[in-house]
Formats: structure tokens, sequence, C-alpha cells
């Protein structure tokens, strides 16, 4: 995509964004585990993800 710098800021970091939910998603994961022992170790509910509306 070469000349597309600045013309997309929009979408521009959103890698960053994904990445950053993934890895509060995980935090929130290991923490309700800790809570839950019996819970499924591969699975991410919707509210380890914590999305804002």
């Amino acid at each position: 995509m070469a000349g597309t710098e600045g013309k997309l800021p929009a979408i521009a970091g959103n890698g960053r964004l994904a990445r950053n939910t993934l890895e509060k998603a995980i935090f929130h994961q290991s923490r309700r585990l800790v809570a839950e022992p019996v819970a499924a170790l591969d699975v991410l509910l919707p509210s380890d993800l914590e999305l804002e509306e």
C-alpha cells in the first residue's frame, strides 16, 4: 500500500487496538479462571472482552 501513509487515519493502528484488546481479554480470562478453576482454559467469554458500547 505504497503512498497511503496519512490518508487513512481512521483505520491506522487497528492492529495495536486488536492486540491490546486481546491482551486485556486474556488478563480478564486469567482472573476469571482463578475464581472458576473448572472453567475451560481455551474459551474467552464476552465478559472477558469488556467491550464498551
